[in-house]
């Protein structure tokens, strides 16, 4: 249990994060003799040791955090440690079997404006030599990892001391994802531009088109791969409540991405086009 509290001193000031165990924890007898030969005589309270009359709570919030376990039994018993699991071997078979969908050559891609949207992009258009599903899946991962990594990070710092919607850190989460995944979107039409180069030389060589492919595709698996060892060691700190929040925060942070937030840039993009070339520059679809 955690409350704000004071100081046990003067001038008692009122600046302690306190925690409390409900159940007594078991020492032993010389524990015991030690901390009576240590801390029962108080200078200020000479007569009662270092016991307190029970205080008024006052405007103090006490809140219920977790149960008092080692962070590895804490790890197996958190619901994002589960949920982080789902997600993980949800995105290998996406990447496996979904990103394999032969392309189909005969089939145009069509100028539609929507392929922009990461989900349409990777469902509608077919694979090209220097497009493939893989990376476009490798980027929308690299981005949801992110603001997983983002949130946490945010419910560790802020979460065991305010009450902060989980709306307020998913929010943090999409607006420090952005930048991450246009660095890996710009790397991703460098990537294409230089296949495409090679593509017009009098001499293809295969052997160079798959040696960019390949950096690509290690550059997202790298990044995805340490944030999710990351957060592995990361939420064993989320206890209790926390780990809930941090699931809904990043849920609904999905939600907003993909259901209102790209939807809204790419009206905005058909007003425009200067924002539909810079949303471009995501990696989900452009003319290669």
């Amino acid at each position: 249990t955690m409350y704000q509290g004071s100081l046990t001193y003067p001038t008692c000031d009122e600046i302690v994060n306190w925690y409390v165990v409900e159940k007594p924890l078991l020492i032993n007898d010389h524990e015991l003799s030690f901390f009576n030969s240590t801390y029962t005589q108080s200078e200020h309270y000479p007569k009662t040791g270092n016991a307190r009359e029970i205080q008024l709570i006052n405007a103090r919030k006490i809140k219920r955090i977790c149960n008092v376990t080692s962070r590895i039994e804490n790890l197996f018993q958190n619901p994002a440690f589960y949920f982080l699991l789902c997600f993980a071997g949800l995105g290998y078979a996406f990447w496996k079997y979904y990103g394999q969908i032969p392309a189909n050559k005969d089939q145009p891609i069509k100028g539609n404006i929507w392929t922009l949207h990461p989900l349409v992009s990777i469902i509608s258009v077919p694979d090209k030599e220097t497009f493939s599903r893989h990376c476009r899946i490798g980027i929308l991962y690299v981005n949801w990892v992110t603001q997983m990594i983002v949130e946490c990070i945010a419910f560790r710092i802020e979460g065991y001391y305010r009450d902060i919607s989980s709306v307020y850190f998913a929010l943090i989460g999409i607006a420090i994802s952005i930048p991450i995944t246009y660095s890996v979107g710009i790397f991703f039409r460098l990537y294409s531009k230089r296949l495409n180069e090679n593509q017009r030389q009098m001499h293809f060589d295969s052997t160079r088109m798959l040696k960019y492919a390949k950096i690509f595709k290690i550059a997202c698996i790298s990044i995805i791969s340490v944030g999710l060892l990351f957060l592995f060691w990361q939420i064993s700190y989320l206890v209790g409540v926390l780990a809930k929040q941090w699931i809904i925060s990043f849920a609904f942070g999905v939600f907003l991405d993909l259901c209102i937030l790209d939807p809204l840039a790419i009206w905005v993009a058909i007003k425009n086009d200067k924002i539909a070339d810079l949303l471009k520059f995501r990696g989900f679809y452009f003319d290669g």
